[in-house]
C-alpha cells in the first residue's frame, strides 16, 4: 500500500508570541550569553564555537570540564547561573535559537528566526485535521451569513449564539425553532 503524503495547511501564526519569543532572546538571553562567553574567553580555548555554546548551554559543560582544571572554571560556571535565574525559567524554551557566527558573535540567524515563527505556527498536517479546519470554517461562514441576515434583531454575542442553537440527546446541534419572518417584519415596519 502506497501512502500519500499530504501539504500541510497553515492555520495560525501567533505574531504576538513570535514577537515577544524574538524580543526575549534578543533583550534577555543573548545579553547573559554574551557575559557567558567573556568568561568562556578567559579559559584560553579559542573563540566560542557552537559546539562550546550548546556544551554551556545542554551539557552542563561536560566538554569544557575535561579541557580546563577546575578553579579556572569558577567564572564561568557563576556567569551559567543566571540561566537557571527563576526570573529567566522560559530560557529553556528559546535556548535552541542562539549560534555563532564565523566571527565568535552570539547571533540570531535567519534560520533560526523561521524557527521561533515555526514554533509559534498552527498547523493542519493529516487529512483528518484539514477536514475539520474546513468544516469549522465552513461552520463559521454559515454563522456569520445567518447573523448578516438577522444582523439588526440579534446582536452576536456568546449568550445570543446558545439562545439560537441546542444540543439533541445524541449530540447533534440543532437550530431552536424561532418565527423567522418575524425579524424581517419588524424591519419592514421601521420608519424610513
Amino acid at each position: 500500500m502506497q501512502s500519500t503524503e499530504i501539504e500541510n495547511i497553515l492555520i495560525y501564526v501567533d505574531e504576538a508570541e513570535f514577537d515577544r519569543h524574538l524580543h526575549l532572546i534578543r533583550g534577555s538571553l543573548i545579553p547573559v550569553l554574551n557575559r557567558i562567553k567573556e568568561q568562556f574567553e578567559m579559559l584560553n580555548l579559542g573563540n566560542i564555537t557552537n559546539e562550546y555554546l550548546n556544551d554551556i548551554l545542554f551539557n552542563e559543560c561536560r566538554l569544557i570540564k575535561k579541557q580546563v582544571t577546575a578553579n579556572k572554571l569558577n567564572g564561568l560556571l557563576l556567569a551559567c547561573e543566571e540561566l537557571e535565574h527563576p526570573g529567566n525559567f522560559e530560557f529553556e524554551l528559546i535556548k535552541d535559537f542562539p549560534s555563532v557566527d564565523d566571527e565568535g558573535n552570539i547571533i540570531l540567524s535567519p534560520e533560526a528566526i523561521e524557527g521561533i515563527r515555526e514554533m509559534n505556527s498552527i498547523y493542519a498536517m493529516t487529512n483528518e485535521g484539514q477536514e475539520l479546519m474546513k468544516a469549522h470554517r465552513e461552520a463559521a461562514e454559515a454563522l456569520n451569513t445567518f447573523f448578516r441576515l438577522v444582523k439588526q434583531n440579534i446582536n452576536p454575542t456568546p449568550e445570543s449564539i446558545s439562545e439560537l442553537f441546542s444540543v439533541d440527546r445524541r449530540g447533534n446541534i440543532e437550530p431552536v425553532p424561532r418565527e423567522y419572518d418575524f425579524y424581517f417584519a419588524r424591519q419592514s415596519q421601521q420608519p424610513l
